[in-house]
């Protein structure tokens, strides 16, 4: 009986585990969170232009219109989406009006991943 149990068990978690990821595809978070690691690192190296605007935006829109706190976090400790997308900001458009909110986001990077303390080195 108790093997029953824990093969139900294992079979609901990978029933969850796929959802998830299918949904993730589906929704577009995968391709968005790709897309803002490549935005972000054309900015670092600098080889960021203004036209790469509405990408940003548009990825950023679907992380948040889906509403995946997680996912956002996880990927601004990685790769530090808010900083970059700041200082694309600052480069191509010094007169935007959401730089200093973000500037102050940035400031305060959380520390947690669905609640799991992640440690920077």
């Amino acid at each position: 009986m108790d093997n029953k149990l824990w093969v139900i068990l294992l079979l609901i978690v990978a029933a969850v585990w796929l959802g998830r990821s299918i949904y993730r595809k589906r929704s577009g978070i995968a391709g968005a969170m790709n897309g803002l690691r490549k935005l972000a690192d054309q900015e670092r190296r600098g080889m960021s232009a203004a036209s790469d605007l509405p990408e940003w935006e548009r990825c950023l829109a679907l992380l948040d219109r889906h509403r995946h706190p997680s996912e956002f976090n996880q990927l601004n400790m990685e790769i530090g989406v808010v900083e970059a997308f700041v200082f694309f900001l600052m480069r191509h458009f010094p007169e935007d009006e959401r730089i200093s909110r973000l500037r102050e986001e940035a400031a305060y990077r959380k520390d947690t991943v669905m609640g799991f303390k992640v440690n920077r080195m």
